[in-house]
């Protein structure tokens, strides 16, 4: 069955159609970050992280319908470059901390200013 047929049957309950949507999502942005990885210049390893990531998008997106000879093959080739420590972050911890911190601070501070207006004027 091929992906129309399964979003127009009616044998196919409304529950399950919902979730190959997420599914699809969740794929389409495994596959976003394998091109960030590929595209980035500092990652030393983002071909083996382009390889990890899309595959794994391939796999969310089109697992319910692949056979399942290709669904074993991509899991091979999924697990080859975390293996053979070919897979890093796109950015390092301290970036993502100092970036994380700063959003928070500032929305922290946007936020507790209006919660410390409204207990000043409620009381």
């Amino acid at each position: 069955m091929n992906p129309i047929q399964f979003y127009t049957r009616v044998d196919v309950t409304l529950s399950d159609k919902p979730l190959e949507v997420m599914y699809c999502i969740i794929g389409l942005i495994s596959m976003y970050v394998a091109f960030k990885n590929l595209i980035n210049k500092e990652n030393k390893n983002n071909v083996g992280s382009f390889i990890f990531w899309f595959d794994l998008g391939l796999m969310f997106v089109l697992g319910k319908w692949l056979l399942a000879l290709v669904d074993g093959i991509l899991l091979i080739i999924l697990v080859l470059p975390p293996i053979s420590k070919k897979v890093s972050l796109v950015m390092s911890l301290n970036l993502l901390l100092k970036r994380w911190n700063k959003t928070t601070r500032r929305l922290a501070q946007k936020y507790l200013f209006q919660q410390y207006v409204l207990v000043y004027l409620r009381y």
